[in-house]
């Protein structure tokens, strides 16, 4: 659940967006991050909830930003050359 502002909740908000999770390893999950337009570039809190569980009491900040413009932006790291394998995950950042 990816929530507008910088505390966690304990139930779904109307500030609220939920969205699946895939289960990678013991140490980590991803999921796509939900379109935020209605709410703009804010700051939001990340939970989790699994099956029908609480949300956890542990919770990650994360941000929410303007669209780039790729005319004014820069993008580095490994992910970005040209010798990355295919079909592989890469990390770059923007």
């Amino acid at each position: 659940m990816f929530t507008v502002g910088n505390k966690p909740v304990d139930a779904m908000t109307r500030l609220t967006m939920e969205v699946p999770g895939i289960y990678v390893s013991p140490t980590e999950l991803t999921c796509v991050t939900p379109n935020f337009e209605i709410h703009g570039p804010k700051e939001c809190v990340i939970q989790l909830q699994i099956g029908a569980g609480d949300l956890t009491t542990t919770w990650i900040p994360f941000n929410y930003f303007l669209n780039t413009r790729a005319l004014k932006s820069l993008a580095y790291g490994p992910g970005l050359l040209q010798e990355v394998a295919m079909n592989a995950p890469v990390e770059f950042i923007i």
